[in-house]
């Protein structure tokens, strides 16, 4: 009897320490993730504004519309809104007497914070954090924050629509 109560003791703080092992490598997994899409959304985001530029370039002053590449930003914005919540706009540029100019100015927000304006575009990058949500945390899980203001940035899951 004492033996059974011995080995099923045994095997159960065998399954309690596979359990956190695969915990941790879970939250490993998560880190890594969360590293792999900051990457997206942040090569997403100047590739938008890049083609914002060339947008601009083709259909300022010629009338003619760049379609292919508004198709290709439209297409990276749906890439994106898989990853993160995304809304934007797009205003006629218009010179001081209200004459459209052919150009736009193109504005893209992730969760209500402007990322890219125009040829602009900001970064988002991961930190190791110096705190622990709980005690069995893994060392250095990822907080991510806008390069440019140090604001940490809420993630949620994303939507593509008109701002």
């Amino acid at each position: 009897m004492r033996n059974q109560f011995i080995s099923s003791a045994q095997s159960l703080c065998t399954y309690f320490n596979q359990m956190s092992d695969n915990l941790s490598k879970l939250q490993d997994d998560c880190n890594e993730e969360i590293r792999n899409n900051v990457d997206k959304i942040n090569s997403i985001s100047e590739k938008i504004s890049l083609l914002n530029k060339e947008i601009n370039q083709i259909e300022t002053g010629t009338g003619v519309e760049a379609g292919s590449l508004r198709d290709e930003r439209a297409n990276l914005i749906d890439s994106l809104s898989k990853i993160v919540n995304v809304s934007y706009n797009e205003t006629e540029v218009q010179n001081t007497n209200g004459d459209n100019l052919g150009g736009t100015n193109f504005s893209l927000y992730i969760n209500g914070e402007k990322v890219v304006e125009g040829k602009d575009y900001r970064k988002l990058i991961c930190e190791s954090s110096k705190t622990k949500n709980n005690q069995t945390d893994n060392d250095d899980l990822y907080k991510i924050y806008w390069e440019d203001t140090k604001m940490e940035f809420s993630a949620t899951a994303g939507t593509a629509g008109e701002a």
